[in-house]
């Protein structure tokens, strides 16, 4: 068995909900995960939306006119995989998917609301646990 060092644990703290923000920070956590990294990722306030049952993939205010048009109108179909996607094929390769407790009370949200493939709630001292040891942590 191999030793994993720091250089094989990715963090991830997405926060802002905009389709594009959300899949490239899901595309890093497959690409990660595809080179053996341990990744983890707490999903917060914006992005926390996005592992709302039915709402990965969802078009709204907060993606930009530009990509919404385009998302829409078929221009990444077959191009890019959707969030919905990403978060199983990311959970079957073994990213930790986390929501955030605080931001789940300020938008109503319950556990039940959840896709599957959300671990667990974990609030903000609990992921700075996980997170040690991080070689990177990215702020989407």
């Amino acid at each position: 068995m191999v030793k994993k060092n720091k250089h094989d644990k990715i963090s991830l703290v997405m926060h802002d909900g905009a389709w594009d923000k959300v899949n490239y920070g899901l595309s890093i956590a497959v690409a990660a995960l595809s080179s053996g990294k341990e990744v983890h990722a707490m999903f917060t306030y914006g992005a926390l939306k996005r592992l709302i049952k039915g709402r990965a993939d969802e078009m709204g205010g907060e993606t930009s006119e530009e990509i919404r048009n385009r998302l829409q109108g078929g221009a990444f179909k077959g191009k890019l995989a959707t969030n919905l996607e990403l978060l199983r094929i990311g959970s079957q390769m073994g990213l930790k998917i986390y929501a955030c407790p605080a931001a789940m009370a300020v938008l109503g949200i319950s556990r039940e609301q959840l896709i599957p493939e959300a671990d667990s709630v974990v609030g903000l001292m609990g992921f700075l646990e996980i997170s040690l040891g991080s070689s990177l942590t990215y702020y989407i």
